[in-house]
């Protein structure tokens, strides 16, 4: 009985490389890093008082290690600027994970972390029997039936804070045309 070896001849070409891999593998932590600081309100407080590592864990009751890693986490996600030792916030985290920002986004961060983050790690078992991994829908007829109040108040502050870009590119619109054509073809419209 002969055994026979296929040997593949395996090639890396120079333009490829394995980083976009590595990124995707890896996009949860830039991801948990944001939410993280969001949950703990980090770019509010920064909003008003830049601080150091030492302050910030004393701020928020956590030892100074984890302070530091976040701090710098976010720093390096582009979200934090350092200056003179003293981390605040980038104008991108100013002008939308600060809550005082009028285009706050850290609804749908928080919403995305505590509703969806959870259902995605199961993700394998919804593609093996066809049913959602956030809702039970052999005891609730959708995703908002009987749910958590609390969770329903994330909802909606995840879609306020999408609707503050989506409102102000409706207004821009012209649907003068859609209504003739509804006005039209619709015998029930009212528009």
């Amino acid at each position: 009985m002969s055994t026979s070896i296929v040997q593949t001849k395996s090639e890396i070409l120079p333009e490829i490389t394995p980083i976009p891999l590595m990124q995707l593998a890896t996009a949860f932590w830039a991801f948990k890093t944001l939410a993280t600081a969001v949950d703990m309100d980090l770019f509010t407080r920064l909003s008003t008082s830049p601080m150091n590592a030492p302050e910030t864990a004393r701020w928020f009751n956590i030892d100074e290690r984890p302070a530091e890693m976040l701090l710098t986490g976010c720093a390096g996600l582009g979200l934090l600027d350092k200056t003179d030792g003293r981390y605040h916030n980038s104008a991108l985290a100013e002008t939308f994970l600060a809550r005082s920002a009028r285009y706050y986004f850290g609804g749908f961060v928080t919403m995305l972390n505590r509703r969806l983050y959870s259902g995605w790690d199961r993700l394998p078992d919804a593609v093996r029997t066809n049913k959602p991994t956030t809702w039970d829908p052999d005891k609730q007829k959708s995703l908002f039936d009987g749910a958590d109040p609390a969770m329903m108040g994330t909802f909606w502050q995840a879609m306020r804070s999408l609707s503050t870009f989506a409102v102000p590119e409706l207004t821009t619109l012209n649907f003068a045309r859609a209504i003739r054509i509804c006005r039209r073809r619709c015998t029930t419209c009212r528009l």
